[in-house]
């Protein structure tokens, strides 16, 4: 067995899971579009979440409630 083939009996056999799902597939590498500036900007981001939080982990901790 080639690794084509594998790689092909591998896709049809995750695309048959009761698991798959049709929106979280990968993407195809020519649907791909993503360039340096999205990236960035995701990276970017998501970096904000760690000092939102924190800010909110110290307050909680500081007496205030929800």
């Amino acid at each position: 067995m080639t690794d084509a083939q594998a790689g092909s009996l591998a896709a049809e056999t995750i695309r048959t899971s009761s698991l798959y799902n049709e929106d979280l597939a990968p993407v195809s590498p020519d649907r791909r579009t993503w360039g340096t500036y999205n990236y960035a900007a995701l990276w970017i981001s998501m970096s904000v979440n760690i000092p939102t939080y924190l800010l909110a982990s110290g307050m909680i901790a500081g007496g205030m409630g929800w």
